[in-house]
């Protein structure tokens, strides 16, 4: 495999972006928050990927009436109790349980003699999942599972590897990349650090608005901070029920978040909802 100055300068970039976002999932006091933005935000544009029209308000909406389960699941699943066979740190076989699926690379010879950064055999499993799986609508998600589960099993990145919505904003340029295995790996780069970039932008400005609202949710406490922060959109049933109060006085809270603008009451089917429009601004941009 030829290795180009133009792949090891992206490489460095992606390395150094991925240890900063993956420092402040591990160790910042709000990186369990942050995870889970970043979780929503790429399940959504794996969604997008086949459906272009999809929205934002949409996906939390799907969320509000559990149609996102299996898909979070599955990244849950990957990620916690994945069945998984490693083979000179490539994967051999992975079976999600809930999707019904087993991906098998057989050759596995091709690899052994590659002594690189474990970033260019992210990219080869990347791109060999994707070539290999069938089904169009499923090619994404697998490729993204497989690849992070490799990450996480050699400590490289914390399930935390996601380039959906770089894909979708560049999906002409990755089409014309996926089929040349070398221009792909220098372009995977290109678009995990580009991901990145673009999640830590968000992070940092989550972070300003936490401290800018700590003041007012500091008289909720930290388990219904956490709530709505992680959740950007919910109905009051699940309110209550997640944070294990009434629901006289989980309507009180909201009412009061209401009035003081943090959250804004709408209306999901028949569940009565609120979105914190700050973080879904933040979010969805």
């Amino acid at each position: 495999m030829n290795i180009s100055l133009s792949s090891i300068s992206n490489l460095i970039k992606l390395i150094r972006s991925q240890s900063n976002l993956d420092n402040i999932i591990k160790h910042h006091q709000y990186g369990e928050i942050y995870y889970e933005l970043l979780l929503n935000n790429e399940i959504y544009f794996l969604k997008k990927l086949n459906d272009e029209k999809y929205t934002k308000v949409q996906f939390y909406e799907d969320n509000i009436i559990k149609k996102n389960v299996e898909m979070f699941y599955s990244f849950e699943n990957c990620k916690k109790k994945t069945f998984l066979d490693f083979d000179n740190h490539l994967i051999k076989s992975i079976q999600l349980e809930s999707l019904d699926y087993i991906y098998e690379i057989e050759d596995v010879e091709k690899y052994k003699n590659v002594k690189l950064d474990p970033f260019f055999n992210g990219a080869k499993i990347w791109r060999d999942v994707y070539l290999g799986y069938q089904i169009p609508s499923k090619k994404m998600i697998y490729s993204e599972l497989i690849t992070n589960s490799f990450y996480e099993k050699y400590n490289i990145s914390n399930f935390n590897a996601f380039i959906s919505e770089a894909i979708f904003t560049n999906i002409i340029q990755f089409n014309n990349n996926i089929l040349d295995e070398e221009k792909f790996i220098n372009y995977y780069f290109q678009l995990l650090y580009a991901q990145n970039k673009k999640n830590l932008e968000r992070i940092e400005k989550t972070d300003n608005l936490k401290k800018e609202k700590e003041e007012i949710l500091i008289n909720y406490g930290p388990v219904i901070t956490k709530y709505l922060f992680t959740n950007v959109m919910f109905s009051i049933s699940d309110f209550v029920e997640k944070n294990n109060i009434s629901y006289n006085t989980g309507k009180k809270y909201l009412k009061k978040l209401v009035d003081k603008k943090i959250l804004k009451a709408v209306k999901v089917g028949k569940h009565n909802a609120f979105v914190f429009v700050e973080i879904f601004q933040i979010w969805s941009k």
